[in-house]
């Protein structure tokens, strides 16, 4: 049985029926599980040990318990979540579970937390800085995002930015996670875990703890995010990632061709990769489209520190390109210096960028303050790299 601690009765109540309601879907959790609630932070914890298999996995949501996103209209109701219609599509115990969830959200005032805290909510109030923003980021979602900003379309924004924070894509399909999106995020635990069809798919959260700091609170890998990503799509900064994903870039390499490279979020989608490039799997990008002269990536990950890795990744992109060159060193060099000028440009252009800004809600300072400390530690890494 789930324990719940919270600081509210009414929010210890709106838990248990979310966990009733997502049980009854056939959701599976540990008899250890505790969920805490302490003045609005939720969290999610257990005492038992790593274990083994299925034993790793505390919390399990089949397909079945996991509510479509596309199923629902949301809208905000002064800082509170409503919502506002479904489709006949959707089942009615996942109609009860979102309804449990914006429940449990507006308890813990996390729309009106997501108001204060939201770089896209800065950014309407900021058209200025959406040009900048737009040369960094061109993954479809935010690309959505960042057009809309600049047409002055900032009607369901808030909405928006909210539920791209919580969802989950499986097989393509956007998705709620009740009771699993309540643990949180660390660079460092292991990956939300999707189990097979013939175990009900979904998805599984397994234990990934760090005692001698957090205690018993358990963590999980929301993706393979930079602090540009982590910033715009959870409202924090990722202190702890071990890369910088570059910003969209054209590679110019005479006599070769051009590397169009994009700055995707998803991970690639790889059969599997070559096998004197398997220790390299997340550093390896999706090819979009290859002709003689031109190859398009999914995106490029720097390194936080000086290493071959990226080396190693251009030369396979340049030896899809232009197969056999015996200019492969050079051309790797050229275009690893492009990339690095290119990430410097931009981030030193967005701190320039920030300097002038004058905040027409003097509330929106802590989020400005935080784009220029994202600045300067994607800055940081660039100069780390080139030591």
């Amino acid at each position: 049985m789930v324990a719940i601690e919270a600081d509210s009765r009414e929010i210890r109540r709106a838990i248990e029926k979310l966990v009733n309601l997502s049980t009854a879907c056939g959701a599976e959790f540990s008899r250890d599980v505790t969920i805490r609630c302490k003045q609005g932070s939720l969290s999610v914890a257990s005492k038992g040990g790593k274990g083994k298999g299925k034993d790793e996995d505390f919390i399990r949501l089949p397909r079945r318990s996991l509510p479509r996103l596309d199923h629902f209209q949301f809208g905000l109701d002064g800082d509170e979540l409503v919502l506002a219609e479904w489709s006949e599509a959707a089942p009615p115990l996942h109609v009860q579970i979102i309804d449990a969830l914006i429940n449990l959200y507006n308890l813990c005032g996390k729309a009106a937390m997501h108001r204060r805290v939201s770089p896209w909510l800065l950014l309407s109030e900021q058209p200025e800085l959406v040009p900048i923003l737009a040369e960094g980021r061109d993954e479809p979602v935010l690309s959505h995002l960042i057009e809309r900003l600049r047409l002055g379309d900032i009607s369901n924004i808030a909405i928006d930015t909210f539920l791209l924070s919580r969802l989950l894509r499986i097989d393509k399909v956007a998705v709620l996670m009740p009771v699993g999106e309540l643990v949180n995020h660390s660079a460092l635990a292991r990956p939300y875990y999707f189990p097979p069809n013939q175990e009900g798919g979904g998805v599984a959260v397994r234990r990934t703890q760090f005692p001698e700091r957090f205690g018993d609170e358990c963590f999980v890998s929301y993706g393979t995010f930079d602090s540009l990503d982590s910033w715009l799509i959870y409202n924090f900064i990722e202190e702890h990632a071990n890369f910088m994903r570059s910003v969209p870039v054209k590679i110019d390499l005479p006599g070769a061709g051009m590397i169009r490279v994009h700055a995707y979020i998803a991970p690639a989608d790889h059969p599997s990769p070559p096998p004197e490039l398997a220790d390299l799997s997340p550093y390896l990008p999706q090819v979009l489209d290859r002709s003689e002269r031109s190859i398009a990536v999914s995106f490029l990950l720097i390194p936080a520190a000086q290493s071959q890795t990226l080396r190693r990744v251009l030369r396979w992109v340049i030896g899809q390109l232009s197969p056999g060159n015996p200019q492969a060193d050079a051309l790797v060099e050229m275009a690893e210096r492009q990339i690095l000028d290119k990430n410097w440009a931009y981030y030193e252009a967005f701190r320039k960028g920030l300097q002038g800004v004058k905040l027409k809600d003097p509330d929106k300072l802590p989020v400005l303050d935080s784009l220029s400390s994202l600045c300067a530690l994607q800055l940081a890494r660039l100069i780390e790299y080139g030591k």
